[in-house]
């Protein structure tokens, strides 16, 4: 849960002026949010952080914020196709759209605690650019913290290319199916 994470950081950085992570294999969706208020991230070569996808407690379990989002989303997309099935039309209805609310509101933390926490700690020695050699400003090391690196479908291709010969050989696949949705 972001909140819980943001209060960690909080007493984190009340005791520490600097905060290393280690992560020796992985960190996952809290624990991905949490490393990116360090100001190191250390990593093996097969070490891996996860996706970013904020918990919310709803009747006594956790589910995934930025999930339900995606799912209404297309739920939306399909209707205005008129693609939409009569199941999916009674999953749509029985949307609570305060619950719908809450997890806008998770995903819209998460997305502003790690522009801060990037900004404030990570880039915290940037101070000139490396080709140009200009001086950085904060509205530099904003928009690098905002950067998504699926922007760059040539990076992103080479990444998931990455990931996915990685992913193979960690777990002794020799065949493997992705989609989107699965990731």
């Amino acid at each position: 849960m972001v909140e819980v994470v943001e209060r960690i950081v909080r007493v984190l950085r009340y005791h520490y002026e600097e905060v290393r992570f280690i992560i020796p294999d992985r960190a996952m969706s809290a624990g991905t949010v949490l490393a990116m208020s360090g100001d190191d991230i250390l990593l093996d070569y097969h070490s891996c952080l996860g996706p970013i996808d904020p918990q919310l407690e709803l009747d006594d379990r956790l589910v995934p914020a930025l999930s339900y989002l995606s799912q209404y989303e297309n739920l939306i997309e399909k209707s205005r196709n008129e693609t939409l099935s009569t199941a999916e039309l009674v999953l749509l209805q029985k949307l609570d759209l305060a619950e719908l609310h809450q997890f806008e509101l998770a995903r819209d933390l998460s997305i502003a605690l790690l522009k801060g926490w990037l900004t404030r700690y990570k880039f915290k020695d940037w101070i000139v650019t490396e080709t140009q050699g200009e001086t950085v400003t904060e509205e530099m090391k904003e928009e690098r913290a905002a950067s998504d690196f699926g922007d760059d479908s040539d990076l992103k291709k080479a990444v998931w290319d990455y990931f996915l010969r990685d992913h193979m050989a960690r777990n002794g696949l020799v065949s493997f199916v992705h989609n989107p949705y699965f990731f």
